[in-house]
């Protein structure tokens, strides 16, 4: 009886171990072609799956020569949908610096209004903060603790609330 490396028929239903082609995973076609596993994914599973022979193991393996052969003609589009993708991700970074530069001009004219009604009624401007502004704190008494430090010891330290319920059950 001989035994061959050859998986099952169902585990490889092209033939491609015994005819000893070049095989690989998704990452290292991904690498060899230079786009992204995620795009390759995409394609090996939906658009070429008619198109690319493979070996169901784990991970799975393609043929080499039928990724390339399906997928080097599709890069010019990959790669132009990769640049239409990077400009409107800028153009959203763009509008969201914006929306916060906007923000920020908005609430200084808001601050500034304020006082100036403030300043209008003779009120002082430090009144007219939401905040007052404290006396900074003196370095010698703060702890040496770093603040995570500090709220674990102070959960620590704080007794334990223990509430009870008492259910008075009706009379048969």
């Amino acid at each position: 009886m001989t035994t061959t490396n050859a998986p099952p028929p169902d585990r490889d239903p092209h033939g491609l171990m015994a005819a000893g082609a070049e095989l690989a995973t998704e990452a290292e076609i991904a690498k060899l072609l230079g786009i992204s596993r995620n795009t390759l994914n995409t394609l090996l599973r939906h658009e070429l799956a008619e198109r690319v022979r493979f070996v169901r193991t784990s991970p799975r393996l393609y043929s080499i020569e039928d990724a390339k052969a399906a997928i080097v003609p599709m890069l010019p589009g990959l790669a132009e949908e990769r640049a239409q993708h990077a400009q409107r991700e800028a153009a959203q970074v763009a509008a969201a610096a914006q929306r916060r530069a906007d923000r920020q001009l908005a609430h200084a004219a808001l601050i500034a209004a304020k006082q100036a009604k403030a300043a209008r009624k003779g009120v002082p401007p430090s009144m007219t903060a939401r905040h007052p502004t404290a006396p900074a704190p003196n370095p010698a008494s703060q702890s040496k603790l770093t603040p995570q430090r500090q709220a674990a010891a102070t959960k620590r330290s704080r007794a334990r609330d223990v509430e009870v319920i008492v259910r008075r059950r009706p009379n048969p």
